[in-house]
């Protein structure tokens, strides 16, 4: 990296160095045991989570970075964020979600407005994401607390950009593992019900 930093304030292709030399410090950050602070660990984090980049993500979390450091603009952490994201690739995002949850993200995390990452996934249509965090737990009837959108839930949102593949994932009775919802039986129903019942 010293000889790229050279090379680039040399003014010798400055333009294609430059870019080389920020794509290793994003690739590689620096090793444990310096003096970054907690903050930039932070916003690091916050960048790897937007970009769908998990090797990076890794990287951060084993270097302690805070998983609830907030976006300066959206306030969203970054499981929020790499909730809606759309920067790299679907599978990079799930691996970043992975990542974050394993280390004690929570999925049912809020903004100011009450947004939460599966408001997020459900009005950017993010099917799969949508997927891996009502698997994980996510709130299907939360609702968004003021703003425009204020009482709106996940599955309202779905809707109302359309988003038919994350609908169906929201109103699916088996979602989450839990099967298909079983007819309820009272006390009070007689042999005969039951057996109805159970065919």
């Amino acid at each position: 990296i010293p000889v790229l930093e050279r090379a680039a304030t040399a003014g010798h292709a400055y333009k294609v160095c430059r870019e080389a030399l920020e794509t290793l410090k994003k690739k590689h950050p620096e090793p444990a045991g310096d003096d970054t602070s907690a903050e930039e660990l932070g916003a690091r984090l916050l960048q790897a989570a937007e970009d769908g980049d998990p090797e990076v993500v890794r990287e951060l979390l084993a270097r302690g970075a805070p998983l609830d450091i907030r976006h300066p603009e959206w306030h969203q952490t970054p499981l929020q964020v790499a909730a809606w994201a759309s920067a790299g690739s679907d599978s990079g995002y799930l691996e970043v979600l992975e990542e974050l949850h394993a280390a004690g993200a929570s999925v049912n995390v809020s903004n100011d407005d009450g947004w939460t990452p599966l408001h997020q996934a459900a009005y950017h249509g993010k099917a799969a994401r949508a997927r891996f965090l009502l698997e994980h737990g996510a709130e299907r009837e939360a609702e968004i607390s003021s703003g425009y959108f204020e009482g709106q839930t996940p599955l309202d949102m779905a809707r109302s950009q359309s988003r038919d593949e994350v609908v169906e994932i929201l109103t699916s009775t088996t979602e989450a593992g839990t099967g298909a919802a079983e007819p309820a039986v009272s006390e009070e129903t007689d042999e005969e019900e039951r057996e109805r019942l159970a065919q």
